[in-house]
């Protein structure tokens, strides 16, 4: 047996043949599916649009001391990493969740797994799960402003003044001097970028795309929302050692997001529980195609359903 033969019996890669006929059926659900697949598509952009709408919101009502971080168990519990380079490692351990949704994808595409699988209703699954919490979220975020507690969104340290023989230790504390508090006067700065950060007009609303430098707490946590809504993807179509890896990967970047202070643990908590939920709801609601649907999207791909069983 040669090298190349013992890697496709192990992995129980599909023939050529095989993949070809796979690829035709999933291009014919692409079909079937396309308007649903758009919707979800398009509505990302209009998230886009929602959290620049509550950057611009927040930088008009927001000023000085307002925006300072809210007090938050978990950052108490859990040290201040947003202006480390370990602040990197959420986006990290987010992007291997991406990785493992698009290779259990393409392992539906070029592996002969029983069941059989589309990588078609996968996404579907997926998409469809995000976007409703995706709703949930702009009306979440867009009724309550909150201040972001992120790095960039904080005002920066030496713009507030302070009441003499105070001796604070970061910006964003009151201190006690016996019976007497001392409470610091915050002032907008020609240094804080926070405003000409914030999209200026409706034409910023609408058209600038930025994932990572915007503000204003955006309730409930996005990264959890992939994150989970992948967990969930894998529980439902895979064993039990691609589901340990998934969790034990979440478990690790719940409180990493924490840390890096790109969420309060309000949003990070909210979305572990609210992801699952939803997730089973729209299954109940929106059941994934019988096998007989397949059949169908098979013929009309010109694949005979016999090759992929």
């Amino acid at each position: 047996m040669t090298f190349g033969s013992a890697i496709v019996e192990t992995l129980n890669l599909r023939s050529s043949d095989d993949v070809k006929a796979q690829l035709k059926m999933e291009w014919a659900m692409v079909v079937q599916y396309f308007p649903l697949l758009l919707v979800c598509f398009v509505f990302q952009i209009l998230h886009s649009m929602a959290t620049n709408l509550v950057f611009m919101m927040e930088a008009k009502q927001l000023h000085g001391a307002e925006r300072l971080p809210l007090h938050d168990m978990g950052f108490a519990l859990l040290p201040d990493i947003s202006r480390s380079e370990w602040a990197a490692v959420s986006e990290y351990l987010t992007a291997v969740m991406f990785a493992t949704l698009f290779g259990m994808i393409l392992h539906t595409l070029i592996c002969d797994i029983s069941p059989r699988k589309s990588a078609v209703v996968l996404a579907r699954r997926y998409l469809i799960c995000v976007c409703v919490l995706q709703a949930l979220r702009i009306a979440s975020f867009l009724v309550t402003l909150l201040p972001g507690p992120a790095a960039h969104c904080r005002p920066l340290q030496d713009t507030y003044t302070e009441p003499k023989g105070a001796t604070p230790t970061a910006p964003w504390s009151t201190h006690a001097n016996g019976a007497k508090e001392f409470t610091y006067e915050f002032k907008d700065s020609m240094y804080d970028d926070f405003y000409a950060r914030s999209p200026q007009n409706w034409k910023d609303v609408m058209f600038s795309m930025d994932a990572t430098t915007g503000c204003g707490d955006l309730m409930f946590s996005s990264h959890t929302i992939f994150s989970m809504s992948t967990v969930c993807l894998v529980f439902m179509n895979y064993e039990w050692a691609l589901r340990i890896f998934a969790v034990v990967v979440q478990l690790v970047l719940a409180p990493l997001i924490i840390a890096s202070r790109k969420h309060y643990t309000l949003d990070v908590l909210t979305s572990l529980y609210a992801t699952p939920l939803v997730w089973f709801v729209i299954l109940k609601l929106v059941p994934d195609p019988p096998v007989e649907r397949e059949k169908e999207a098979l013929g009309r791909g010109g694949a005979s359903y016999q090759t992929l069983v």
